[in-house]
Order: structure tokens, then sequence, then C-alpha cells
């Protein structure tokens, strides 16, 4: 917004530090995994469907958002769907984007990020990073079969631009930010 209003600038994506990285993530709770599977099944299908809809069309997607669903002003929108390329960018074959839509949680991701906590200067406690094993974090706190059912029903991982194999190696460029 302030971008657009030529009050303010972006100094640095995140896109552009992570490679990929996850911007936003679905929780829920244990219980409904449990008791209502199904329910659970239907509420990611909805959103890898509206994923797959959106990466189908940007333009339209930000239309439809602008009229009624989102507060943003319509060329607010349209700019954080579909914005060009921007000229600072350090990794630009990165093809960083403002808002991407890939609906898989990654392992590596959650190995990485529990790192990356582990690194971070917090106020509170944080003993609860130290008991983490990281070579089990992400099967200790991620479900991903609904997601990895959901993607089959959605053209499979190809159709979101995925690996087959539903792995990769993060990549993180911290260096040199001002």
């Amino acid at each position: 917004m302030a971008q657009l209003r030529r009050i303010g600038r972006i100094h640095t994506f995140l896109g552009d530090v992570w490679r990929d990285h996850a911007c936003c993530v679905v929780l829920a709770h244990a219980d409904l995994l449990e008791h209502r599977p199904r329910a659970a099944q239907g509420l990611v299908e909805a959103i890898v469907g509206a994923q797959r809809r959106i990466n189908a069309d940007r333009a339209a997607a930000a239309t439809t958002l602008a009229h009624g669903y989102l507060p943003q002003p319509a060329p607010a929108i349209h700019t954080a769907l579909s914005y060009p390329v921007s000229p600072g960018l350090t990794h630009p074959q990165w093809r960083p984007q403002q808002l991407g839509f890939q609906p898989f949680p990654f392992p590596s991701f959650t190995r990485r990020l529990v790192e990356a906590m582990g690194d971070t200067v917090v106020d509170g406690d944080r003993r609860f990073l130290d008991r983490l094993d990281l070579d089990r974090v992400h099967a200790d706190l991620v479900d991903d079969s609904f997601v990895r059912s959901a993607l089959t029903g959605h053209g499979g991982p190809a159709a979101f631009g995925l690996p087959a194999d539903l792995t990769r190696i993060e990549q993180v460029d911290c260096d040199d930010r001002a």
C-alpha cells in the first residue's frame, strides 16, 4: 500500500532472502484431524483448489478479491498478485513472488525454520526449541497427508511447479542485507 501511494518502498522481499519461503500456513487443531478428518480434508481441498485457480489467472483473482473480499484497493491487490520483477533483487533467478501459492509444507523448510528460530533473539521462554529434534521436527509437528491427497486430486505436484518427489534443498541468503 505504501509503495502504491508513493509514501514508502519495499526494501527487501523475503523471497529474495529465502527462496520459495512459506509465507502462510494452515493450522488445524488435532481434534479436527483426529475426529473429523473428512472436514479437514475438505478444507485442504478447497485451499489447494483456490491456490491452483489463483495461479492460473492472477489478474482475474485480483479483480475478484477486490470486490468485497479484501479491504485493500484493487491496484494494491493486483500489484501483490502480479507485480513485475523488482530491479533491486539480489536473486532474480529465484523469481520471488509477493504472494506465492505452493501448497506443500516441505520437511526441509520446517527444519530450516526451526534452525533459524534457534538463532533468533526473542523475549520470553524459548527452551522448547532446545527439546526439538531437527531430524524429527517435521514429522512431529506437521501432518502433510491431507495436502498430499489434495495435490493428487488437483493435477499433482507438477500443477503447482513442485518437484515430483516433494523434496527440496532450502536456499537462504542473508548476507549483505543493509
